[in-house]
């Protein structure tokens, strides 16, 4: 267990002079600080970008040989450059009067003189500094495991796109938090809540006061910027409008990375309010019902008593509500449906079933429809079973308000109903989900409870009980305001159908379920069709009224399977591995080395040989120029190939290009200069062959042999192909007019063939090479497909890629590889283990 005392005040001390560093760092530690001395500009830097500290000591001139320097001046200017300005107080020592004005303009928060008895003010300085401005509780004591939750928290909290900070930062941060919302406290009792859903962490806080046990709350940590707009939504849209006991914001703090808000909860004679989700799951349906019909009718009455009416196109309204837009939902649904073309009318959703509405391109062609006159007002926005407290007498009361700002009436209620259907209720058989949404759809038809058959489980039948309480509570904010009963349920089916395709984009929600939320949508506009009196052929429910035969039935539904790949495959895994079975894939292996993967590598080698020859190197510097460095030293090309052939050798072999070998390949580009793919072709006895050019056909004839083309040549190679324009390694060798021509035809031919149809599979891409492919490829308007896979890519960033129009595998590799084997191996007709409906 972490050590309870560790908790300490810590000073970054910037001073060069021993005869004063010496006696101001035995002052500090006798007085129980913890003090890290920096004796120049360059290590007091890195020490603040690297390290966390509560107080900084900084002395302006750093080196006193030079009678100009004022380092520290720019350490200051640097603290406001690494947002530690509000976090991270600062006393300017200087025996300088001359710069007074200076550290004053630098927003210096002391300033003591080098003069006699200057040791005893600064540290009553510190000590004042410690009470007014830094306000941590160092003293506080943690009961049981609650240290190791504040640890679990900083690794709890999601950075998306954004560059996480290491935890050796973001640790003590977390504790420094909690030290300031309990400043008074004596012990806390921390114990973790499921994450929300936004990516932040949430916690339930027991403190102990000097007058015994105090009343619990609910904490949540997040990154800096999104609590500051989470507490921003609070002033403009909670405080003032919510009940006071329906959520009470108590504190909020910030460090240099991260923030906290504090909410708290009335709670009945000491019991702690439960989430909603295990409210959910232990109650009947009437009281699950009676619980939110008090929410919407009590808690969100101020919200919606002057609700603004506008004419608006109800689509654009909930691509906003959900920040979201057409083209990242388009991508988001190819996850699950790869095949999907949204401008196609039709869609296939199911192998053997007939084609099917396709609701992005039905909402383009009646976006007209999509035009009303609807009103607004403030609501939750992401009003989910994780942000709803319930207390013991059923009362509910909301956390996050992150997404709280004024939007459509009925967004919540739409939130609500796909985060009963999606995640609360236990999965269902694809055709038991649509028997189950036509129920809903024909009780909303009659205004009467939905009827299911007998088989239904009790959990689906209280899910539909709660789904028809919402949506008719829901109707009636709708038909408040809409005088035709028809436009107020076209208006709850329009958002029901926005709030559905979100579903598609959520990273919690399974495939299974996503493919479900994709048949709904379908129903949802035949509905509207049946509304607006247009006619359908045939409707989707009339499509499962019979079993699903198993030689058709799709893999997303199964449970079980012969093998782990196929059980957890993905429609994307399978898609590709379809193409792959038809010769339809080029492989290109790049020269990048997946996070956490310990590869060699041509940066690593670089640094190696830096070494050998004795020449500082930046870890930062290009392998090319280094390698430049090592022939201008050395004054031989030919010793550099044999020491790159000699550091990738085959033992280092990572299994990536073993996997690669096994599969059928329509032809390999790769960036790689070693000989790892060619190795692995032929223990397996395959037969290939290395190009260096490109043969000017748009598909060259493979004749059973496997094309590997290889752009910047390979160290193996005889020697006539060791010239610098077929095996570049420096920057020079890149820049060649020769070079840049070959590499540029290879690029050509390869994005010929994804122009016309084939598959682009990227594995271990840099983004140079990433770039390249969307250069050359033109993705946005080939007939093929650019996949790039890796298991390091964050959500965000996926949707970066996706807007570029590339398919995103968020699978490593080497794991990808193995599903795709699997898949393309597979004989069987029938899947084994699969039961039918």
């Amino acid at each position: 267990m972490p050590d309870q005392t560790t908790h300490q005040l810590r000073i970054l001390l910037v001073e060069d002079d021993e005869s004063s560093y010496d006696p101001i760092t035995r002052w500090l530690k006798e007085e129980g600080y913890v003090v890290r001395l920096a004796t120049s500009y360059v290590e007091a830097k890195s020490a603040l970008e690297t390290d966390h500290f509560h107080l900084a000591i900084v002395d302006i001139r750093l080196v006193d040989e030079d009678p100009d320097n004022t380092d520290g001046l720019q350490l200051l200017e640097d603290i406001e450059r690494l947002q530690l300005r509000d976090v991270m107080p600062t006393v300017v020592l200087t025996a300088h009067q001359k710069y007074t004005l200076q550290a004053w303009d630098l927003k210096a928060d002391r300033l003591v003189m080098k003069e006699a008895g200057y040791l005893r003010k600064l540290v009553n300085t510190i000590k004042e500094l410690e009470e007014d401005k830094i306000c941590i509780n160092f003293a506080l004591d943690y009961v049981s495991d609650s240290l190791n939750v504040l640890e679990d928290v900083a690794e709890d909290v999601n950075w998306s796109m954004a560059e996480r900070p290491s935890t050796k930062l973001l640790a003590p941060q977390v504790r420094d938090l909690f030290g300031k919302l309990f400043v008074d406290a004596r012990s806390l009792y921390v114990s973790k809540l499921k994450p929300g859903l936004t990516g932040a962490a949430v916690v339930r806080i027991q403190p102990t006061w000097n007058g015994g046990l105090g009343r619990s709350y609910v904490a949540k940590v997040g990154r800096k910027d999104k609590v500051e707009t989470e507490q921003r939504h609070y002033e403009a849209n909670v405080k003032h409008f919510l009940t006071a006991n329906a959520v009470t914001q108590a504190d909020v703090h910030y460090s240099r990375h991260l923030g906290t808000l504090l909410y708290t909860f009335a709670e009945e004679q000491g019991v702690a309010l439960k989430e909603f989700d295990e409210f959910y799951n232990r109650s009947e349906a009437n009281t699950v019902i009676t619980s939110l019909r008090e929410l919407f009718d009590q808690t969100y009455r101020y919200w919606f008593a002057n609700p603004e009416r506008v004419l608006t196109d109800v689509r654009m309204l909930y691509y906003e509500a959900f920040q979201l837009e057409r083209k990242k939902l388009i991508g988001r649904i190819q996850i699950v449906l790869p095949e999907l073309d949204p401008d196609a009318e039709l869609i296939q959703l199911s192998p053997g079933k007939d084609k099917v509405l396709n609701p992005i391109a039905w909402l383009d062609l009646h976006k007209e429809e999509c035009v009303m006159q609807v009103h607004k007002c403030i609501t939750h926005g992401d009003l989910t079973g994780r942000n709803i407290m319930v207390d013991e007498s059923g009362k509910c009361w909301l956390i996050d308000f992150y997404r709280t700002f004024k939007s459509h009436i009925l967004r919540d209620f739409v939130i609500l109903e796909t985060d009963v259907k999606y995640r609360l209720m236990a999965l269902l058989s694809l055709t038991d989900f649509l028997h189950l949404e036509e129920a809903l759809l024909e009780a909303d038809r009659q205004g009467q409870p939905p009827i299911l058959p007998p088989s239904f489980s009790k959990d689906a039948r209280k899910a539909a009980e709660v789904i028809f309480a919402l949506r008719q509570m829901a109707h009636k904010y709708a038909s408040t305001y809409n005088s035709k009963k028809d436009d107020a349920r076209k208006e709850y089916l329009l958002s029901q159908l926005m709030g559905t395709l979100n579903v598609v984009r959520l990273r919690h929600i399974s495939e299974n379920r996503k493919l479900q939320a994709m048949h709904s949508a379908v129903m949802l506009c035949e509905e509207l069709d049946m509304l607006a009196k247009r006619s359908s052929s045939k409707r989707i429910i009339d499509m499962y009224r019979e079993p699903v035969p198993v030689s058709q039935a799709s893999f997303a539904e199964d449970s079980s399977f012969f093998a782990p790949a196929l059980m957890l495959a993905t429609a994307q895994q399978r898609f590709l591995a379809e193409n792959v079975a038809k010769d339809n894939v080029i492989l290109f292996i790049g020269s990048a080395v997946p996070r956490n993967a310990d590869w060699p590598n041509n940066h690593q080698l670089a640094q190696q040989l830096m070494k050998e020859v004795d020449i500082s190197a930046s870890v930062s510097d290009k392998p090319t120029k280094l390698f430049a460095f090592y022939i201008n030293r050395m004054g031989n090309r030919k010793r550099l190939i044999q020491k790159h052939a000699e550091y990738y050798a085959p033992g280092k072999r990572p299994s990536l290009y073993r996997a690669a070998a096994k599969l059928p390949w329509r032809m390999v580009y790769t960036t790689n200069q070693h000989t790892y793919l060619e190795q692995a072709y032929q223990e397996k006895g395959e037969s290939f062959a290395i190009e260096l050019q490109a043969n000017h056909a748009d598909c060259p004839e493979k004749n059973g042999t496997i094309l590997i083309h290889k752009l910047f040549g390979s160290f193996n190679a005889k020697e006539e192909d060791t010239e610098p324009d077929r095996l570049p390694i420096t920057e020079y060798d890149h820049r060649q007019h020769k070079t840049i021509g070959r590499v540029t035809q290879l690029w050509q031919q390869m994005a010929t063939a994804v122009r016309q149809g084939s598959f682009l599979l990227m594995l271990c891409p840099s983004e140079d090479e990433l770039m390249a492919a969307y250069q050359y490829c033109q993705p946005a308007t080939a007939e093929g497909l650019i996949w790039l896979a890796g298991g390091d890519i964050s959500e965000e960033e996926q949707d970066v890629y996706r807007n570029l129009d590339f398919r995103v595998l968020p699978d490593a590799p080497g794991q990808l590889l193995k599903v795709l084997f699997t898949l393309t191996n597979y004989e069987g007709d029938d899947i084994p283990g699969l039961t039918k409906e």
